[in-house]
């Protein structure tokens, strides 16, 4: 993979899970706001695609 394409995947990736991540809240309010909830749900995916976003611009 070209790093065009690399770059063009990471910033996919990265909308798509913010985009999931806001319409969760929008559903399921009462337990997406809660701190566990997002350190063992989200965090991971966060920084798993914010570290490809940083591969990627380097």
């Amino acid at each position: 993979m070209d790093k065009k394409t690399f770059k063009l995947f990471t910033l996919l990736g990265l909308s798509v899970i913010l985009g999931l991540h806001f319409f969760e809240i929008n559903t399921n309010e009462s337990q997406s706001f809660s701190i566990t909830y997002f350190m063992f749900e989200w965090l991971p995916l966060y920084l798993t695609w914010r570290m490809l976003f940083a591969i990627g611009y380097r």
